[in-house]
């Protein structure tokens, strides 16, 4: 949800000010229709999704992280000595290959299940934030209603109790017993 530049500090204007600047009521709050019309201008009232980095990238980390990267370098000592062996003798060093081999795969398998335990993970992770969306209960048209947070916007009455979230940054009008 984007503010105006002209209203951006709310905090130095008197109440009357503010309601007129925001074609707010005081009491009544704005209308259903003043509010649809706000959302559909400003959009939503959600935080700007942060960059997301890309699986690929994910994937590449869980195979190059701590232990994993000595056992790359394990592996690729591994192939550097058989190749060594086979240009000085002209002979396959077949233990060598072996191991390199077997370090290579002990390297990708265990990095595969560690980004697909991630992966399931975080897909948990995501359903939980989006299972019980968060609500408010805001005062439109000069009544109290519970909303969903996302859909909140600039002029809106906000009534909060003990215990209630925050549902987004507002400017408290009336407090009673507010510490």
């Amino acid at each position: 949800m984007r503010m105006s530049g002209s209203i951006g500090k709310v905090f130095s204007f008197s109440v009357g000010d503010l309601c007129r600047r925001l074609q707010t009521d005081r009491d009544k709050g704005l209308s259903v229709e003043k509010a649809a019309a706000v959302l559909q201008k400003t959009g939503p009232n959600v935080l700007t999704p942060s960059h997301k980095t890309p699986e690929y990238i994910k994937f590449i980390r869980t195979l190059t992280h701590g232990f994993s990267l000595l056992l790359w370098i394990g592996a690729g000592l591994c192939f550097v000595a058989c190749l060594i062996r086979k240009i000085i003798h002209d002979e396959l060093d077949t233990d060598n290959l072996i191991l390199g081999c077997v370090l290579v795969t002990v390297v990708v398998v265990t990095g595969c299940f560690m980004y697909f335990q991630e992966h399931k993970s975080q897909k948990i992770m995501e359903s939980f934030a989006n299972m019980v969306p968060p609500k408010a209960t805001v005062i439109r048209g000069g009544e109290t209603m519970s909303i969903v947070s996302r859909e909140l916007v600039v002029g809106d009455l906000v009534d909060m109790k003990f215990g209630d979230r925050i549902p987004a940054d507002i400017r408290i009008i009336h407090s009673q017993g507010f510490k």
